[in-house]
């Protein structure tokens, strides 16, 4: 029933839901192939590594039922996306020589955006929809959501793609003859020796690979800051016509 539409906080939150599960699961989807091909860890090791995220993640959407009763739902969306957009700043920091800490902790602030977010903007979706809609609104909410985790699992694996050419290209373009390093080895490479050129390109496709996930972290910060603009256009629990029952009780 197209009418649901007209409801602007329905309208306005499952665009918001989309937006948001583009970056949040696109980063779990970065993550695992990261640290497994880039970092050497185990796959045993990764899931260790982002299980903070899933548990300060719980325990950010317990806490987030609760704050609700005292806190305005659209503050408590906004400062989850202002702390998802900082975990996910926290990654542009991330290099090949770092240890597991900066994972862990980007993690941890990650899942306190997450709670911070879900909890509230699902309740201010529903707030003032009629109450005939929402079996079927619930479903198109559902559907946003998971259509948005596919889109940002395939935007940021095409991107990486992508720009580990584009930076291999740009990274191997500074490795010639004049070279100071390739100056060195090059009488070693005329005589035969291809062992330095084989350590020189496997170190131009790491560092290349790195620096497109960093290009992808730092796609995903923009994105999640697009949506803030949407926390605006939504009316508090207060707002609700008359008409609508159930959803704002939450709220008040």
């Amino acid at each position: 029933d197209l009418r649901m539409f007209r409801d602007r906080n329905f309208a306005m939150g499952t665009v918001f839901i989309f937006i948001v599960s583009v970056t949040v699961f696109a980063a779990l989807a970065l993550l695992p192939p990261f640290l497994q091909s880039l970092m050497g860890y185990s796959v045993m090791d990764s899931g260790i590594l982002i299980a903070p995220r899933g548990v300060a993640a719980m325990i950010s959407m317990i806490s987030a039922g609760m704050l609700m009763r005292w806190i305005d739902a659209r503050v408590l969306v906004f400062a989850g996306l202002l702390i998802s957009a900082y975990s996910q700043y926290m990654m542009w920091g991330f290099d090949l020589e770092m240890n597991s800490t900066p994972v862990v902790l980007s993690g941890l602030v990650g899942g306190v955006g997450l709670g911070l977010v879900f909890v509230p903007i699902s309740a201010l979706t529903f707030t003032t929809l009629n109450a005939r809609f929402r079996t079927e609104a619930t479903s198109f909410f559902a559907l946003s959501r998971n259509f948005g985790q596919s889109m940002g699992i395939a935007l940021v694996s095409a991107v990486l793609t992508n720009m580990v050419q584009v930076n291999q290209t740009v990274l191997g373009s500074h490795l010639t003859a004049t070279s100071p390093e390739v100056a060195k080895q090059l009488p070693a490479i005329l005589t035969g020796n291809q062992e330095w050129l084989a350590v020189a390109q496997l170190l131009v496709q790491q560092q290349a690979a790195m620096v497109s996930y960093l290009d992808d972290f730092v796609l995903m910060t923009w994105v999640t800051l697009a949506a803030i603009p949407i926390v605006f256009l939504l009316r508090g629990a207060k707002a609700a016509p008359a008409g609508s029952t159930g959803a704002h009780v939450a709220l008040d």
